[in-house]
């Protein structure tokens, strides 16, 4: 090879190097994790449990896997371009919660596995095609389903047998789906329903509605999380819980109801 050809050669390597560089894969597998709120309202035992399933599937942070975090700090709006983030840096999987977080996923990627958990129906809203068969690249857990909700709408009025009208309080930010589902299901059961759309239920019952009690209650973790603000100063009257984690899956000596001695 003559010396000319040899340094273009070299240059042209020289030039292509930094870029090629920039596209290669990370040495391990990467999990993009995406926060709708700030790192600091995940619990640590909450992380801590994520760490030690991947350590039981032989996955340990910094050996032989690498978790890449981005939180939308509260604002929905940042979702979409955290997300590109995380598929601009080439992750193996993407990790979220919730709607939003779901839409620019979907919006970003159709490559990159998605696993969510959502607490709505799915199919539903879009997201897969059937709960057997999600198709595409997404897949995950998800529950308040419309037979669900009609439970709840029933324990309601076995308890208030009197009961024939209902107000629907809806969190603007809450899926369509769900709202869907509730008036469905208040029409099965002979109630007149009026829906409103709210920032936030609670203090909407109280100061508009003239409600004389307000009761927040849920189930699972929605029980949970409805216990943990209450906890933390969201003023309400009283909790129902339909069920209530109380420790982790398989871990019975974790319980979770440290909280609930601010509750009285």
């Amino acid at each position: 090879m003559r010396r000319r050809d040899l340094l273009a050669m070299l240059g042209g390597i020289a030039i292509a190097w930094p870029r090629a560089a920039r596209a290669q894969k990370p040495a391990m597998p990467v999990i993009g994790y995406l926060g709708n709120g700030k790192p600091s309202a995940v619990p640590s035992r909450q992380r801590e449990t994520f760490r030690q399933s991947l350590r039981a599937l032989g996955w340990i942070e910094g050996q032989n896997v690498t978790i890449e975090s981005r939180w939308a700090e509260g604002n929905p709006d940042r979702l979409p371009a955290l997300v590109a983030e995380l598929v601009e840096a080439r992750v193996d999987v993407l990790m979220l919660a919730g709607p939003s977080a779901i839409r620019a996923a979907q919006g970003a990627t159709r490559t990159v596995p998605i696993v969510f958990v959502v607490l709505t129906d799915p199919v539903t809203a879009g997201f897969v095609k059937s709960l057997a068969r999600p198709g595409g690249n997404m897949t995950g857990l998800a529950s308040e389903f419309e037979e669900l909700i009609t439970k709840q709408l029933q324990l309601l009025k076995e308890t208030v047998p009197s009961l024939s009208r209902v107000a629907l309080l809806h969190s603007r930010d809450s899926e369509p789906s769900v709202l869907g589902a509730a008036e469905s299901a208040t029409r099965s059961l002979g109630l007149k329903a009026q829906t409103l759309t709210v920032a936030r239920v609670a203090e909407f019952a109280r100061a508009e509605c003239g409600a004389a009690k307000v009761v927040l209650g849920g189930r699972s973790m929605g029980g949970r999380m409805a216990s943990q603000a209450v906890a933390k100063g969201l003023a309400c009257d009283g909790l129902a819980f339909l069920a209530y984690p109380l420790h982790p899956p398989g871990q019975e000596s974790k319980l979770r109801d440290a909280h609930q001695a601010l509750l009285a």
